[in-house]
């Protein structure tokens, strides 16, 4: 039985395009692009070019785009680069629950640098609570940080309501966008969501491992957390990566031209999957809501652990996960689920089903019948 892949939120495959033209670009460009000289200069041009592209795909200005090692780097250096280049805005940072583990880490440091963090509910739909979210902003506020699409749900955050009562109760305050899981599965044009910083990291949309972005509004001063020689002005020491740089604008660029084809042929496969299901008469439970993104379907099997169910699919090479990678190692139900108000018996239940274009209509098929051997044979 040939590998099924059903973990595309976890990381992405890239293409046989993309390594090959990485590998290529490996071999042309070795120069540092910081040296003086033509090889060095082809380098920079190369980094340069990416920003454009960058800039093109996420409608934003060049000057807006700095490079990081991935989603991780990109948020670490949104928070902790924005409260401390702006201690007089405030000491308040307002989040979500359920947010991913890169910006709940981070928090909790600042929070042991005597910044204070309010942490907003879910509503049973997996969005914030708005009511909520109006409370808790105020005028000690510096920054709200929100994850767009979520990475163990698909649920895709109002932040244009988000923006407005930003807008009404703290203009000053920034808002940062948690955008990792958004790239590639939603249209995004930071011109105009009216944030400050936005997030994103390649591998989840095609590109290596290793590069990310972070996207900063012009006139918005951050700190940097990496110093060195003055690369990206400043922002962020060390020797650019221009083969990375482009494969990851490169990848973005697919993403975008292929996403209303791909956003139809996900809901498709997510679609036939369930179909089968209930045909083959497998009892579950939708935590996903149907406003989420087609490509990730969180779906709990009453009586079957998740971890049973993903290691009973894994013996018939079908890979899916329990929830978010980087909190693969924590024991319990997932935090996100707990947050929109699933009862922990159905949450220890639950398995992310992450989907994309290079997927089969033929393969969820496959799927669900796997599904259904293995809640035959472990539910209790």
């Amino acid at each position: 039985m040939a590998v099924i892949y059903l973990d595309h939120s976890a990381t992405t495959w890239p293409s046989e395009e993309t390594v090959a033209e990485y590998a290529r670009d490996l071999g042309l460009y070795t120069a540092n692009p910081a040296s003086v000289h033509r090889l060095g200069q082809q380098s920079a041009r190369l980094i340069r070019d990416s920003k454009a592209s960058l800039a093109q795909s996420l409608d934003c200005r060049p000057d807006e785009v700095i490079l990081t090692s991935g989603g991780s780097e990109s948020i670490n250096m949104a928070l902790k680069g924005t409260v401390g280049a702006n201690p007089k805005r405030g000491r308040t940072i307002v989040t979500l629950a359920g947010e991913h583990a890169a910006t709940r880490a981070t928090l909790s440091y600042l929070e042991k640098q005597g910044y204070v963090v309010r942490k907003v509910s879910l509503r049973a739909d997996g969005q914030v609570d708005l009511d909520q979210l109006a409370a808790a902003i105020d005028d000690d506020t510096v920054l709200i940080t929100v994850l767009l699409v979520n990475n163990e749900t698909g649920v895709i955050q109002p932040l244009d309501q988000i923006v407005a009562i930003r807008n009404r109760k703290r203009p000053r305050a920034a808002i940062h966008v948690d955008g990792v899981q958004a790239c590639g599965k939603i249209p995004v044009h930071f011109g105009q969501l009216g944030v400050e910083l936005f997030s994103g990291s390649g591998h989840k949309f095609g590109a290596p491992k290793g590069v990310g972005f972070l996207l900063v509004k012009k006139g918005l001063l951050i700190q940097p957390l990496v110093h060195g020689g003055g690369q990206q002005s400043g922002l962020r020491g060390g020797t650019e990566n221009a083969p990375l740089a482009a494969s990851l604008a490169r990848s973005l660029a697919r993403s975008v031209t292929d996403l209303k084809r791909c956003l139809s042929h996900c809901q498709n496969l997510q679609d036939t999957l369930l179909q089968e299901l209930r045909h083959l008469d497998v009892a579950y439970t939708r935590i996903s809501p149907e406003t989420a993104v087609p490509q990730i379907l969180n779906l709990a099997f009453p009586g079957l652990r998740g971890e049973t169910l993903q290691h009973a699919l894994e013996q018939e090479d079908l890979f899916v996960s329990t929830g978010s990678a980087c909190s693969s190692h924590k024991k319990g139900p997932s935090e996100v689920l707990i947050a929109m108000g699933i009862p922990r018996s159905v949450a220890e239940c639950s398995i992310r089903i992450s989907l994309s274009e290079q997927n089969t209509p033929e393969e969820m098929i496959l799927a669900a019948g796997s599904i259904a051997r293995a809640c035959q044979k472990y539910r209790r």
